[in-house]
């Protein structure tokens, strides 16, 4: 919990500007004399009051986040507090100074403490969670992914290096070798001792190329492996049963309790209160009521997250009824001025507070899940890596007699019977000689090619 509290959500920019919209709201419904209309300077407060409150949260937490990367929770408690502080001032001034109103610090401190304290950490804590369980769950789809892709060519090893060998050897061996035939057939009668040298270097190189095509068998990443999953939608990463449906509803209800009831208390007095608290109440039971029966009695086919909006949007409705056809309080556009912020409250309170518990508890088990996950592909690569270099090995075996031994016969044959002192006629029946076995390792090549690796047997070259 400390680190979803102190981490970078706790005073990132997004997050600041996503409190922006209910900041205005409330400072409206503070600033609000019933039967009046907003002017613009209530605008201009709530403004104000955010570029401060942006100043020592974000900018505050910048300074400090350079010598700790997650803040203590005593540490961003007290810049949230500060902040409060800093929006109450605020408020008060702009209030004094551009309508002439009276400060009412006091009550301004409480609604920006109480507002802070309920709103404040549940916001960083749901929105940090739930990028948490984002990451998680993208880094748990790359590991099996892996997992698929690894266990797929695991079981065709043999295959996938028998199809890589052919199309290596195919496009880069074959048709050096038979330019090289086709080269030696036509000058070998003709052929000097420096033409000679360089024939024993172009034939040394399809040696070494030989080699290098066996030695990257198992290398490659197939395409699958280099693509990366897209990160998880959000419907993914909520998509949870609601937990402990009836406490989180209650905390629901305190949380906009504490939002709206020092504003309405102050602008309307006690009949507006009352029907706030009424319309709260019903809001909470329909909030509890629904998530609870239908974790009872699920509905097949429809996303557990359905359960959450279902009782987000009920409430909502049932609390609006509340406030504005009850009676309580006689005076219906007190209602309607209190219904915008309350349909926020409740509608962004049961989703914050819902998903910050249930993501929580989720995060746990994805975690874990993760974690055997990972150290079951790591085992896997380990097992995959000794199978390669078998199949490797086993590779190097078959073409070392057939083609290897004949190519480096060819070398040492140019190399040290055709050097440039040679006489033409030796040359002439060394390089005789260089054709048939080159002619003999393009065919044995070309029966590997056409015929499975595994039932290749070593032929040991002939001595020149």
């Amino acid at each position: 919990m400390s680190e979803a509290l102190g981490g970078r959500w706790a005073t990132h920019p997004v997050v600041w500007l996503l409190m922006l919209p209910a900041a205005s709201m409330l400072v409206v419904l503070q600033e609000l004399e019933p039967g009046t209309p907003t002017p613009a300077w209530v605008l201009l407060s709530a403004l104000a009051q955010h570029l401060v409150d942006g100043a020592v949260v974000v900018g505050g937490g910048a300074l400090i986040r350079r010598r700790h990367p997650v803040l203590p929770v005593p540490v961003i408690a007290g810049l949230w507090l500060l902040a409060a502080i800093g929006r109450s001032v605020t408020g008060a001034a702009v209030a004094v100074a551009a309508g002439g109103r009276d400060p009412e610090l006091l009550f301004r401190l409480l609604s920006w403490s109480l507002t802070s304290a309920a709103w404040v950490p549940v916001t960083v804590y749901a929105i940090a969670v739930i990028m948490k369980r984002r990451a998680t769950l993208g880094e748990l789809d790359v590991i099996e992914q892996r997992l698929r892709a690894l266990r797929d060519r695991e079981l065709r090893t043999s295959e996938t290096t028998r199809a890589y060998l052919v199309s290596s050897l195919s496009e880069t061996v074959v048709p050096v070798l038979d330019a090289l035939q086709t080269t030696l057939a036509a000058t070998r009668h003709s052929m000097s001792g420096a033409a000679a040298a360089e024939m024993s270097l172009r034939i040394s190189q399809v040696h070494d190329r030989v080699l290098t095509v066996v030695d990257s068998v198992g290398s490659l990443p197939e395409h699958e492996e280099a693509v990366a999953p897209r990160p998880p939608r959000l419907s993914r990463v909520v998509d949870l049963r609601p937990d402990r449906p009836w406490s989180t509803a209650l905390l629901i209800g305190l949380s906009t309790l504490a939002l709206l009831l020092p504003p309405a208390a102050a602008a309307y007095g006690a009949p507006s209160t009352i029907e706030l608290l009424v319309a709260t109440a019903a809001a909470v039971l329909a909030l509890g009521a629904i998530p609870a029966a239908l974790e009872r009695w699920p509905i097949p086919g429809v996303p557990a997250y359905m359960a959450t909006l279902a009782g987000g949007v009920v409430s909502v409705v049932i609390a609006l009824l509340v406030m504005l056809t009850s009676g309580i309080d006689s005076i219906t556009s007190n209602g309607l001025q209190l219904a915008p912020l309350l349909a926020f409250s409740l509608g962004g309170g049961n989703v914050m507070i819902r998903s910050a518990i249930a993501v929580s508890n989720a995060n746990d088990a994805a975690e874990s899940v993760r974690a055997y996950r990972g150290r079951e592909l790591e085992a896997l690569e380990v097992r995959y890596l000794a199978v390669v270099a078998q199949e490797r090995e086993r590779l190097a075996q078959i073409m070392h007699g057939p083609v290897q031994g004949r190519l480096a016969a060819c070398v040492m044959a140019l190399n040290f019977h055709a050097g440039p002192d040679a006489e033409p006629g030796e040359v002439a029946a060394i390089a005789e000689r260089v054709l048939d076995h080159l002619s003999a390792a393009s065919s044995d090549l070309g029966m590997l090619i056409s015929r499975p690796a595994s039932s290749g047997s070593s032929v040991s070259a002939p001595e020149v």
